[in-house]
């Protein structure tokens, strides 16, 4: 499916496969933050649903000052997130990180508002989303892949 977006709005978040989108850590500098919530709102002002897919990496990029600037979009913009975004995936390819990344999403589902899970490649992390945006919402499954 062809993008409804601005592609060429987007720098972080790859939106070539909506309503899949794609946010890659590697793409992510330090003061990254008002990009992210500038691509957020845009996608939350599109109205249509997508599902976040989100390729782990290292989070030197994270600062304490991107990470408040975000955690105060989500407060002020939860209700509309949750109207829009099927769910969160994360992809990270290594079990025990994998395992790590899982304990955390059970913590922030509630907090973001929308299943949250983590699988080990692109394809699961797919076709996780596309059953998420056909069952509009509900539980993510959680499958341990090694």
């Amino acid at each position: 499916m062809n993008s409804p977006l601005p592609v060429d709005f987007f720098s972080l978040h790859d939106v070539s496969h909506f309503p899949i989108v794609q946010l890659s850590s590697d793409r992510m500098e330090p003061g990254f933050a008002a990009r992210w919530c500038e691509e957020q709102q845009r996608l939350l002002d599109s109205g249509a649903p997508f599902v976040l897919c989100l390729e782990e990496g290292d989070h030197e990029h994270e600062s304490i000052r991107d990470r408040k600037h975000i955690v105060l979009w989500f407060k002020r913009n939860r209700q509309a997130f949750r109207r829009v975004c099927r769910g969160i995936v994360g992809i990270e390819p290594d079990a025990m990180k994998r395992a790590i990344l899982h304990a955390r999403a059970l913590v922030l589902g509630p907090v973001f508002g929308v299943p949250t899970t983590v699988v080990a490649d692109h394809h699961e992390a797919e076709t996780i989303g596309r059953s998420l945006l056909a069952s509009e919402g509900g539980e993510a499954p959680h499958k341990e892949t090694d």
